[in-house]
């Protein structure tokens, strides 16, 4: 039985590309190299922020070396205002009420840093949203690693989880992990939690035409509905 579900922050429940765009390019002009756009932070969102920052270092032709000091800038401009041009996907909210009335635990993992993961959550008013928060510089691993995923799990107090995020690596941890897993694809700015993408999805292989939240309750039956992803081999310990 599911008890808990994990979310992750970029891309899932909060539109950031343009935040960390921003906060990219003021790390990027500091050292004189070429700035970014959106769309080229929407590919390496899910990845974290070193991911982008040492594609964007590449891009410039720079020495890779140089992607320490431009990933500290980052890191300090995005720290300074994180919750700039950051909004939650219109949705969200309604659906981490629904969750709850479920008896839903919920928790958050994400490989974004824990102050700027704090500090977002508190400026967008979900400080109080999640029964865990685990950020990506905690613990001596994070996503794909499932045992990231896992801890997240721990902290919430639950014991099996389902995990809804956008990025590969978010299917990674949760396959890994022996969880569910629902991957949000091609979200743009604007996109509704509760679209089409999330609120009507359907198990392709079942031919099921029910929404997956259905089968989160605290019956004892085996939840079946589910977009993608099965139980695979155990964590490592």
């Amino acid at each position: 039985m599911i008890d808990t579900v994990v979310f992750d922050l970029d891309g899932t429940v909060v539109d950031t590309v343009s935040g960390i765009t921003h906060a990219v390019n003021i790390a990027l002009r500091a050292h004189g190299l070429t700035e970014v756009v959106d769309d080229e932070t929407r590919q390496y969102v899910g990845l974290g922020g070193k991911a982008l920052v040492r594609a964007a270092v590449e891009k410039a032709g720079a020495p890779g070396e140089l992607a320490r000091a431009v990933q500290e800038a980052y890191l300090t401009a995005y720290a300074a205002d994180p919750g700039h041009r950051a909004h939650v996907y219109p949705g969200v909210e309604e659906l981490l009420k629904r969750l709850r009335a479920r008896n839903i635990r919920l928790a958050l993992c994400t490989n974004k840093s824990g102050r700027i993961t704090g500090g977002m959550l508190e400026a967008l008013g979900l400080a109080a949203a999640f029964d865990a928060v685990v950020s990506g510089d905690e613990l001596p691993y994070r996503k794909p690693d499932p045992r990231h995923l896992l801890e997240a799990v721990r902290r919430a107090g639950g014991t099996a989880a389902l995990m809804v995020g956008d990025s590969i690596s978010d299917v990674q941890a949760a396959r890994a992990a022996g969880c569910r897993v629902v991957r949000l694809r091609n979200r743009r700015p604007g996109a509704g939690f509760l679209d089409r993408q999330l609120r009507r999805l359907r198990v392709r292989c079942s031919g099921s035409r029910s929404p997956w939240w259905r089968s989160l309750n605290t019956s004892t039956a085996t939840p079946r509905n589910w977009c993608a992803g099965h139980r695979s081999r155990p964590a490592p310990t």
